[in-house]
């Protein structure tokens, strides 16, 4: 997911060559506009679904992706922020839900014998602003619904 957003990241208002910040929750002290996150395993925590040989094994959680802007007064970015959610559902639509990732075994070293495969579903799109001293700050969050499988 974070690599299909920073390819596309220039959709979403952002620049070429900028990242996205994974953790647990947005840095309190955002200085850098616009700013991007993706926040994996949230509410409802990670359901697994093994099988005695541990394989091929299953993982439902929720991620959440989300931007930041800085603008000057409300209706300033508030129909383009919305937008700029919308955007990232549309990276992960029906004909592009599936992402592929890596696969690290128990010592948390690759296992090129194994891959992954998930499917973002049941898109969220929440847009919101904050108002911060002398500017405001807009917000779009996207949660998705992750079913992912290890092959």
């Amino acid at each position: 997911m974070k690599s299909r957003i920073e390819t596309n990241i220039t959709l979403l208002g952002g620049t070429t060559g900028m990242r996205m910040i994974e953790g647990d929750e947005q840095p309190a002290g955002i200085r850098v506009f616009p700013s991007f996150y993706i926040t994996p395993l949230l509410e409802g925590g990670d359901k697994i679904t093994t099988h005695m040989s541990n394989t091929p094994r299953k993982h439902e959680f929720s991620v959440i992706v989300s931007g930041v802007y800085k603008g000057a007064n409300v209706p300033d970015l508030l129909r383009t922020t919305r937008n700029y959610g919308y955007a990232v559902v549309d990276l992960f639509s029906v004909s592009n839900q599936a992402v592929s990732g890596i696969y690290f075994d128990e010592d948390g070293k690759v296992d090129t014998t194994r891959s992954i495969k998930a499917y973002c579903v049941n898109p969220v799109l929440e847009v919101g602003y904050h108002q911060v001293r002398d500017y405001i700050l807009h917000v779009w969050s996207v949660r998705f619904q992750v079913t992912m499988h290890t092959m």
